[in-house]
């Protein structure tokens, strides 16, 4: 059953349990909506803020290192984000490849080494 609360998400309404409780809601939600609307959705529910130009030393590492793992795969520059969470996490989300979103937690920028994160981001592509 698919209902809109807004014009810019999709929801979908199921009485989907989780027994183990790890599958956090919005990674049903984001396997729910279509690819077309995946970076409108994931901004909007995971509350990410776009990073165009670094503010700290931090951000410049992580837009630098997302340029270079995307020039090595022959990819376009994603667009990169990041979120407000104490979890390490981090998703890719988009149409395509060359129309995509790379977000992180703060969490994940906090309690991992760079090379750590380096990682996860490779993995995320």
């Amino acid at each position: 059953r698919w209902s809109r609360r807004s014009s810019s998400a999709c929801f979908r309404t199921s009485s989907l349990a989780n027994p183990v409780g790890r599958v956090p809601s919005h990674t049903i939600l984001m396997a729910a909506c279509p690819p077309a609307l995946s970076k409108r959705v994931a901004k909007r529910t995971m509350g990410v803020r776009n990073i165009c130009e670094s503010a700290d030393h931090s951000e410049e590492w992580l837009l630098r290192t997302v340029e270079r793992l995307a020039r090595d795969a022959g990819i376009g520059m994603p667009e990169v984000g990041i979120f407000a969470s104490s979890e390490t996490n981090a998703f890719a989300t988009g149409m395509n490849r060359n129309n995509a979103l790379v977000a992180v937690s703060s969490g994940l920028r906090s309690g991992m080494k760079n090379d750590e994160v380096e990682a996860v981001l490779g993995h995320e592509r």
